[in-house]
């Protein structure tokens, strides 16, 4: 059993970097996307890193994939790096990799 889950920010050359920690499934989603939304609006380039995740979900692919259109779509750059290998497997598995642009 892994600790809650907690979202970890810091700046790196000047973008915001958003690091979620623990699990996240739909208990989790919500806060993570609004947070993400405030920073793209605010900042308009944020970085994502999911080396700390120990799990994902459907609704927590669901919000990559969304929150990644919507970014493309408001012309905000948000950069995905690191996912845990328990992560880049599931979304390898889901086939989502390429759409988020981690291949």
């Amino acid at each position: 059993m892994t600790g809650p889950f907690q979202i970890h920010e810091s700046v790196e050359g000047g973008r915001p970097v958003v690091c979620p920690a623990g699990e996240l499934d739909l208990a989790e989603v919500r806060t993570l996307s609004e947070r993400l939304r405030e920073l793209l609006k605010a900042q308009r380039e944020t970085i994502l890193d999911l080396s700390q995740l120990t799990f994902i979900d459907s609704s927590g692919i669901r919000l990559l994939l969304e929150i990644t259109r919507d970014a493309k779509e408001g012309g905000y750059t948000l950069r995905l790096r690191s996912p845990a290998p328990v992560v880049r497997d599931t979304l390898r598995l889901a086939g989502v990799l390429a759409l988020l642009g981690l291949e």
